[in-house]
Protein backbone atom coordinates (compact mmCIF):
# COMPACT_ATOMS: atom_id res chain seq x y z
CA UNK A 1 0.00 0.00 0.00
CA UNK A 2 0.96 3.61 -0.90
CA UNK A 3 2.29 5.31 1.88
CA UNK A 4 1.03 8.47 1.50
CA UNK A 5 -2.67 6.86 0.60
CA UNK A 6 -2.13 4.95 4.17
CA UNK A 7 -1.34 8.46 5.83
CA UNK A 8 -4.62 9.92 4.29
CA UNK A 9 -6.59 6.94 4.93
CA UNK A 10 -4.95 7.93 8.70
CA UNK A 11 -5.86 11.31 8.96
CA UNK A 12 -9.45 10.57 7.19
CA UNK A 13 -9.88 7.93 10.19
CA UNK A 14 -8.70 10.39 12.99
CA UNK A 15 -10.70 13.25 11.99
CA UNK A 16 -13.84 11.25 11.61
CA UNK A 17 -13.22 9.50 15.38
CA UNK A 18 -12.94 13.32 16.33
CA UNK A 19 -15.86 14.23 14.78
CA UNK A 20 -17.74 11.25 16.18
CA UNK A 21 -16.71 11.78 19.99
CA UNK A 22 -17.26 16.09 19.67
CA UNK A 23 -20.48 14.86 18.30
CA UNK A 24 -21.44 13.14 21.31
CA UNK A 25 -20.03 15.47 23.88
CA UNK A 26 -21.56 18.36 21.66
CA UNK A 27 -25.44 16.40 22.36
CA UNK A 28 -24.50 15.39 26.24
CA UNK A 29 -24.03 18.67 26.74
CA UNK A 30 -27.53 20.09 24.85
CA UNK A 31 -28.98 17.36 27.43
CA UNK A 32 -27.40 18.68 30.74
CA UNK A 33 -28.28 21.88 29.50
CA UNK A 34 -31.76 21.27 29.25
CA UNK A 35 -31.92 19.38 32.71
CA UNK A 36 -30.37 22.29 34.21
CA UNK A 37 -32.64 25.13 32.58
CA UNK A 38 -35.59 23.24 34.12
CA UNK A 39 -34.46 23.67 37.30
CA UNK A 40 -33.86 27.25 36.87
CA UNK A 41 -37.14 27.82 35.12
CA UNK A 42 -38.86 25.85 38.53
CA UNK A 43 -36.85 27.60 40.51
CA UNK A 44 -37.99 30.79 39.05
CA UNK A 45 -41.19 29.89 39.10
CA UNK A 46 -41.52 29.43 42.72
CA UNK A 47 -39.95 32.45 42.58
CA UNK A 48 -43.09 34.57 40.95
CA UNK A 49 -46.04 32.58 42.75
CA UNK A 50 -44.45 33.52 46.25
CA UNK A 51 -43.57 37.15 45.20
CA UNK A 52 -47.53 37.01 43.73
CA UNK A 53 -48.83 35.93 47.12
CA UNK A 54 -46.95 38.64 48.91
CA UNK A 55 -48.28 41.34 46.75
CA UNK A 56 -51.95 39.92 46.76
CA UNK A 57 -51.63 39.90 50.74
CA UNK A 58 -50.24 43.67 50.59
CA UNK A 59 -52.65 44.52 48.11
CA UNK A 60 -55.25 42.45 50.52
CA UNK A 61 -54.56 44.83 53.76
CA UNK A 62 -54.72 48.41 51.97
CA UNK A 63 -57.89 47.11 50.45
CA UNK A 64 -58.83 46.84 54.37
CA UNK A 65 -57.38 49.90 55.45
CA UNK A 66 -58.99 51.74 52.70
CA UNK A 67 -62.27 50.02 53.69
CA UNK A 68 -61.51 51.37 57.42
CA UNK A 69 -60.74 54.57 56.31
CA UNK A 70 -63.99 55.19 54.18
CA UNK A 71 -65.93 53.52 57.43
CA UNK A 72 -64.43 56.39 59.31
CA UNK A 73 -65.42 59.41 56.83
CA UNK A 74 -68.48 57.82 55.74
CA UNK A 75 -69.71 55.32 58.81
CA UNK A 76 -69.65 52.44 56.36
CA UNK A 77 -67.60 50.78 53.80
CA UNK A 78 -69.69 49.13 51.14
CA UNK A 79 -69.15 52.31 48.27
CA UNK A 80 -65.31 52.14 48.92
CA UNK A 81 -65.97 48.06 48.33
CA UNK A 82 -68.26 48.70 45.29
CA UNK A 83 -65.52 51.03 43.75
CA UNK A 84 -63.53 48.30 43.35
CA UNK A 85 -63.90 46.84 40.72
CA UNK A 86 -60.95 44.22 39.75
CA UNK A 87 -61.56 42.69 42.76
CA UNK A 88 -64.13 39.38 43.38
CA UNK A 89 -67.26 39.72 45.76
CA UNK A 90 -65.97 36.82 47.59
CA UNK A 91 -62.70 39.32 48.22
CA UNK A 92 -65.25 41.94 48.99
CA UNK A 93 -66.91 39.95 51.36
CA UNK A 94 -63.33 39.09 53.15
CA UNK A 95 -62.26 42.79 53.36
CA UNK A 96 -65.67 44.02 54.87
CA UNK A 97 -65.46 41.40 57.59
CA UNK A 98 -61.79 42.03 58.33
CA UNK A 99 -62.97 45.60 58.32
CA UNK A 100 -65.59 45.21 60.69
CA UNK A 101 -63.75 43.19 62.80
CA UNK A 102 -61.18 45.93 62.65
CA UNK A 103 -63.78 48.56 63.39
CA UNK A 104 -66.22 47.09 65.78
CA UNK A 105 -64.50 44.26 67.14
CA UNK A 106 -67.58 41.60 66.07
CA UNK A 107 -68.66 40.28 62.57
CA UNK A 108 -70.70 42.18 60.55
CA UNK A 109 -74.43 41.20 60.63
CA UNK A 110 -74.54 41.45 57.19
CA UNK A 111 -72.68 41.07 54.26
CA UNK A 112 -74.13 42.37 51.44
CA UNK A 113 -71.14 40.57 48.75
CA UNK A 114 -72.03 37.67 50.21
CA UNK A 115 -73.48 35.13 47.26
CA UNK A 116 -76.25 33.49 50.05
CA UNK A 117 -77.51 36.84 51.36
Amino acid sequence: MNPTLYDLLLVALSALFSWFMTHRYYLKSLQSQEVEASKQIAELSKAVESANAHNDSVLKNQYIEGALAAWKRKGQAVDYLNSLTDVTNETKAEILRSACLRHKGREPKNNPFLADE
